[in-house]
């Protein structure tokens, strides 16, 4: 086939893939769409939008192959798709929207680019008030809120924060980020990758071709994953050295510090709890530093910070017993972390799809922790194999009945932390739904 006939075939029809389909249409770029599920949840909207696009959905047909010049593929289609084996097998070029972003966007704009398993989008939502406070016309996006192709529709823009999935990460080449950061990597997606090794491969993709790189101390797991040519600055929960930040107690106060100067106190934190709260606090403070944003912008914006949905967030008190929202844990190490932040004896909801994860680094989390926990989902069984020996556990048929059961057992002074180490997709769309959920079944507690 005449090579200028064929067409750039995207795979993947939700968020990311339309915001592909925008882009290629405005840039007069032909293509064709494909998407394994009938019918995928957008449509509709793509059927009013690109009405003369061609579609093809159900099982992939590799014929489509010999009709493309390339492959745009979501981050939620794995790579060994055999539809994309046999692309990469053909030497057609694969790549996801990230990659299609940073090939598009001028050199001039101020690029910030955020990963890690957990803390992702308070960081970039930190990143992102701390440079608007700053004065700086800043963008966020990328697997938080809008998809970054849409970003580049605002010209104005001299400042993009982006949060990077592993998937997004997975075919990333043309980058070229001002700071990067890997805030932290622990076991997830093991449903998606043959071994952690290989997840911690696709995290290490973003530092390629930065100018300068902040390292997590107490996770280097991508040591020299860098240029040789980048900055470096790093983060801690321990003492720094030089202009690195890190921690300090400062008469019985534990202060987050850039050397041995102190910034800014812990209890001066609005919306980050623990010792997650304050390497977050610290990502974004090493990030924003490192761009060049002024240290009392940041430290404004680190004071009047919310936490984010979802996150470790506090909906309010019933019968003097705290209630949170920490749906956003989907992992087993973001529910360490919320478990590790509480200072109140706990009434501990959790459950859903485990992607194969470890419940065992559980165990000393919620030892003298936990009063009572109450499982949920597909993967319920497993959770309580993994901790009834060290905590009183429950099996409940759903979310409505562990919020009936955590709220007729806890006692004032108790919390509630609904923190489930899974996945939703079990028996939820997605976090939010099972967030939201939450917050409705708490608000519809009788006193």
């Amino acid at each position: 086939m005449d090579k200028s006939k064929k067409k750039t075939l995207v795979v993947g029809l939700g968020k990311t893939g339309l915001s592909v389909a925008r882009y290629l249409q405005q840039n007069d770029c032909p293509f064709m769409m494909a998407d394994s599920r009938r019918p995928p949840p957008t449509i509709d909207l793509f059927a009013d939008t690109f009405p003369d696009v061609e579609l093809h959905l159900g099982a992939y047909d590799s014929s489509l192959l010999q009709r493309s010049r390339e492959i745009i593929v979501s981050p939620g289609v794995p790579l060994h798709t055999p539809l994309l084996q046999a692309a990469v097998a053909q030497g057609l070029a694969v790549y996801g929207d990230i990659e299609l972003f940073a090939r598009a966007v001028s050199a001039d704009k101020t690029i910030l680019a955020i990963t890690g398993t957990n803390g992702k989008s308070t960081v970039v939502s930190l990143l992102t008030r701390m440079a608007h406070r700053a004065g700086r016309a800043v963008l966020a996006g990328g697997n938080l809120g809008t998809p970054a192709l849409d970003l580049l529709d605002h010209q104005d823009a001299d400042m993009y924060v982006l949060e990077l999935s592993s998937f997004q990460l997975e075919t990333l080449s043309c980058l070229r980020p001002a700071v990067a950061t890997i805030l932290n990597v622990s076991a997830d997606h093991l449903d998606r990758y043959d071994s952690f090794a290989q997840y911690v491969q696709a995290k290490c993709r973003i530092y390629q071709g930065s100018e300068a790189v902040a390292i997590n101390r107490q996770q280097p797991l991508c040591s020299g994953a860098w240029p040789p040519t980048a900055k470096i600055i790093t983060y801690g929960l321990d003492r720094a050295q030089a202009d690195d930040f890190g921690v300090l107690d400062i008469n019985g106060e534990i202060h987050i510090t850039q050397g041995q100067q102190p910034w800014i106190a812990a209890h001066e934190l609005s919306g980050l709890y623990g010792k997650t709260g304050l390497l977050n606090a610290q990502a974004a403070l090493a990030v924003g530093w490192m761009a060049g944003l002024p240290r009392a912008a940041m430290l404004e914006a680190l004071r009047r910070f919310e936490s984010l949905p979802h996150r470790m967030q506090q909906l309010g008190y019933y019968r003097e017993m705290l209630w949170i929202n920490d749906s956003k844990a989907t992992n087993v190490a973001a529910t360490v972390a919320a478990l590790q932040s509480l200072c109140r004896p706990c009434l501990w909801i959790a459950g859903g799809a485990g992607k194969r994860a470890d419940f065992s680094d559980l165990r000393q989390a919620v030892q003298g922790c936990v009063q009572q926990a109450f499982f949920i989902g597909a993967d319920a069984a497993a959770l309580r194999s993994a901790t009834e020996d060290v905590i009183a556990t429950e099996i409940v048929d759903d979310l409505e009945q562990a919020v009936q059961r955590a709220a007729a057992q806890g006692r004032s002074g108790d919390c509630v932390l609904l923190s489930p180490a899974c996945s939703s997709l079990d028996c939820y769309q997605n976090y939010k739904q099972r967030g939201n959920h939450f917050m409705k079944l708490f608000s519809e507690l009788k006193p």
